[in-house]
């Protein structure tokens, strides 16, 4: 159990996707390489027949907040039903934590999280991290 954990909170039974919805695609996946854009996540739901209402990068992993890039986020979701948020740590972070074998999101991330929730928007986060994230923000 210490190498993989699922949570699963489906407030307001958001999930599973209603085929057709509307959905904005905020965020990268980090992966060794580097992150997996927000557009390639976008194209691939596409390709699966999800209607794409915006997409946004939201935050830069590496940087401190911008809100310039919040701001776009926000544009981002307003024609969309339903959010697809990603979050997660860079591999740097990661190893950085390691012997904490904890850590907690970034304050971008956050800061993004919390306004998108904050619009009215129903939000799915997807986090991805290699090592135990701090998850008391999500209550």
């Amino acid at each position: 159990a210490e190498e993989s954990i699922v949570l699963l909170k489906n407030e307001q039974d958001i999930l599973p996707l209603q085929a057709g919805a509307q959905l904005a695609v905020v965020g990268r996946l980090p992966s060794d390489g580097g992150s997996t854009s927000e557009v390639l996540l976008a194209e691939k739901l596409k390709q699966r027949g999800w209607e794409i209402a915006g997409v946004a990068a939201g935050y830069d992993i590496a940087a401190e907040r911008n809100d310039d890039m919040l701001r776009e986020a926000l544009s981002a979701a307003q024609e969309a039903q339903t959010v697809l948020l990603f979050l997660g740590t860079d591999k740097g972070r990661e190893e950085s934590v390691l012997l904490n074998r904890r850590t907690k999101l970034p304050a971008n991330q956050l800061a993004l999280a919390d306004a998108l929730c904050a619009s009215g928007k129903k939000v799915v986060a997807v986090l991805s991290s290699q090592c135990a994230l701090d998850l008391c923000f999500a209550k």
